[in-house]
């Protein structure tokens, strides 16, 4: 099967997965499809180490790398980072945390010996600073894409990714995290479709968006195009063309998606 994924990543099949385990990962790449690493709980040389196995086992193939790399920070004591970061969360947060516990009932959890050492390091490589000896080896591979699986990938990653040729992808869970890749200069925006403004009721009660919303996140945000996605399956070809027309004459440049279209990005990448 041939979609704009699919040409875009340089893989038989529109699958990803997202894996911890250097294996699946291979496996889900040698079966056609992207696998992609998560690898933020690894220190560099053991990602170096992950990802030289990885493509003794794909050949060639194309396969991705998930980190955790934020745009934002709160400094805190390089000799003590972890305490440091620990002593800035609210009280009020705490207390939040521990009230919602005694109130289900749900014990604290008692953390292994050594694992909280881990739980540390890892949160340790949670920063800029941090994830730049990742990036590091990440960008030494021959990787495919690398996700940022904390919402908006910070410019000096977008802007390496491009050097390097490589497809950049980050996780977005509400508007307002799209409106800040937006922000960023993303080229287009993919929204859901699948409902129109006299349907408001069903989207919410599906959480899904309606069309209306699509444009109006578009028109918020000065998205460069709008691509609308996940048609409805009642609705014949004739609608989701009419739909299209429709919001077309709303102020905002916009695409019906459809199977195997290709479009054009900034720089002149699909």
């Amino acid at each position: 099967m041939r979609t704009p994924f699919t040409e875009l990543v340089g893989v038989a099949h529109p699958i990803v997965g997202f894996n911890r385990s250097p294996a699946v990962v291979a496996a889900v790449t040698n079966a056609g499809g992207l696998g992609v690493l998560a690898a933020s709980a690894f220190t560099a040389p053991e990602l170096d180490a992950q990802l030289t196995w990885i493509e003794e086992q794909v050949d060639g193939k194309p396969y991705g790398v998930d980190l955790l790399v934020p745009e934002k920070f709160a400094t805190g004591d390089p000799d003590n980072l972890v305490a440091s970061l620990r002593a800035q969360i609210p009280q009020a947060h705490l207390d939040f945390v521990a009230e919602l516990l005694n109130r289900y009932g749900i014990p604290e959890a008692a953390v292994p010996a050594g694992v909280g050492a881990l739980y540390d390091e890892i949160a340790a490589a949670l920063s800029p600073a941090g994830a730049e000896p990742l990036l590091d080896v990440a960008f030494s591979h021959r990787i495919a894409l690398i996700a940022n699986a904390l919402g908006t990938p910070p410019a000096g990653l977008v802007a390496r990714a491009k050097d390097a040729g490589v497809k950049v992808a980050a996780l977005v869970g509400q508007a307002k995290h799209a409106r800040r890749q937006l922000d960023a200069g993303v080229d287009l925006l993919i929204h859901d479709s699948q409902f129109v403004a006299g349907e408001q009721a069903v989207a919410d009660l599906f959480g899904h968006a309606t069309i209306d919303d699509a444009i109006a996140l578009a028109k918020q945000c000065a998205a460069r195009r709008l691509a609308l996605f996940h048609h409805g399956p009642a609705r014949t070809d004739d609608d989701v063309e009419a739909i299209g027309r429709a919001a077309s004459g709303q102020g905002v440049e916009v695409i019906v998606a459809r199977e195997k279209a290709v479009i054009e990005l900034g720089g002149g990448s699909p």
